[in-house]
């Protein structure tokens, strides 16, 4: 039998194959990832749902015997908890590449409407760059700068991830109140949280500007403060894989 098989065969039973060598597996799926501002295209996804996905499961299946799937990160969500996320860019960017890895075809559909998205609160900064924010912030004391402190109360530094960053602490560690058993407390701490997330997200663009202004960080790492997750994720996939994306205007 071994006589039969080819050297590429038996280097691969054999296990002598690198990573680049093994032959890629033909995939047997459309996955595509759903790239939408959650609060401007709700009733847009709630049709594709109940009216386009399903014919695309079976033209996909009749057709060329593939599975429709579709990875949509906000979709049946309530507004309330869309605007209360913080960055979900490194879980977009995951499951960007996994809908490219493993679809035979078109990967990314972006719904084009007439808001921008949120501009996330960062989960991660990397630690030189949020030292670069803190002493910008404290060098140009001003009103606007004074409440530069609740960085500090709200990230938290990690020296054992390589490079080390500071991470954004749970939202009830920053505010404790989310776990009262109380629905009324719970619901005053999540306006609690909303002030505290705008003030966040008000002192690091602040803080990126003076530092952008002092030479200190370049334009590219100043950006990322002001960019919505969405437009990231359009960036990232039209950048890597510009074939396999589609647009879908929202607009009249």
């Amino acid at each position: 039998m071994a006589e039969s098989l080819s050297q590429e065969q038996l280097s691969l039973l054999a296990g002598r194959l690198s990573r680049d060598e093994i032959p890629a597996v033909k995939a047997h799926v459309i996955r595509v990832y759903i790239c939408a501002v959650g609060t401007d295209s709700m009733t847009e996804r709630d049709v594709f749902v109940e009216n386009v996905y399903p014919k695309l499961r079976a033209y996909c299946k009749d057709r060329y015997g593939l599975e429709f799937q579709v990875s949509d990160l906000t979709w049946g969500l309530s507004v309330p908890e869309i605007e209360s996320q913080t960055d979900l860019t490194p879980l977009r960017i995951r499951e960007i590449q996994r809908c490219h890895a493993l679809s035979a075809g078109p990967n990314f559909i972006t719904f084009l409407g007439q808001k921008y998205g949120q501009r996330s609160l960062p989960d991660v900064i990397l630690s030189d760059e949020y030292d670069v924010i803190q002493i910008a912030l404290r060098t140009h004391k001003t009103r606007n700068t004074r409440n530069a402190p609740l960085l500090d109360q709200c990230y938290v530094v990690d020296e054992n991830n390589l490079p080390p960053v500071y991470v954004l602490r749970a939202r009830s560690a920053i505010v404790p109140e989310f776990n009262d058993p109380d629905e009324t407390v719970r619901a005053t701490a999540a306006a609690k949280w909303e002030e505290v997330q705008a003030e966040l997200r008000t002192l690091l663009q602040r803080g990126a500007d003076l530092a952008y202004l002092d030479g200190t960080m370049d334009s590219d790492s100043k950006e990322r403060y002001y960019v919505s997750g969405e437009k990231r994720s359009r960036y990232f996939s039209l950048v890597d894989f510009s074939s396999a994306c589609l647009f879908i205007s929202l607009a009249l």
